[in-house]
């Protein structure tokens, strides 16, 4: 469990089952309300011509089955962030999720 929690988040799940053909019924709420952090330790983020921006976070959240591909949404903002990858740590009770988020603005 994380120490400090600024925002809760919902885990949503995209529907990799459906094919070509079929009606796009969206992502699927997997998790809510789950205690997080979402910070950008590093301040990384870069424009591109002035008209989109793409920012990375890191996320820390209390113990959840987040995969590759899912999509974050903070409950505190209502951004929606890309999940890049994923890493669970065990840590002295301690235990948490630690994923890196991408978030796209504006046009490409």
């Amino acid at each position: 469990m994380i120490p400090l929690a600024t925002t809760t988040i919902d885990v949503l799940r995209p529907d990799t089952s459906a094919d070509d053909y079929e009606t796009d019924t969206g992502p699927t709420t997997v998790f809510s309300g789950v205690r997080a952090q979402i910070s950008s330790p590093k301040g990384r983020g870069s424009e591109l011509a002035g008209q989109s921006a793409l920012v990375d976070k890191e996320l820390h959240c209390d113990p959840t089955e987040i995969r590759h591909y899912d999509v974050v949404r903070d409950n505190v903002t209502n951004f929606t962030y890309s999940v890049i990858w994923v890493d669970q740590r065990i840590a002295l009770g301690l235990d948490h999720t630690h994923a890196g988020l991408k978030r796209s603005e504006g046009a490409a």
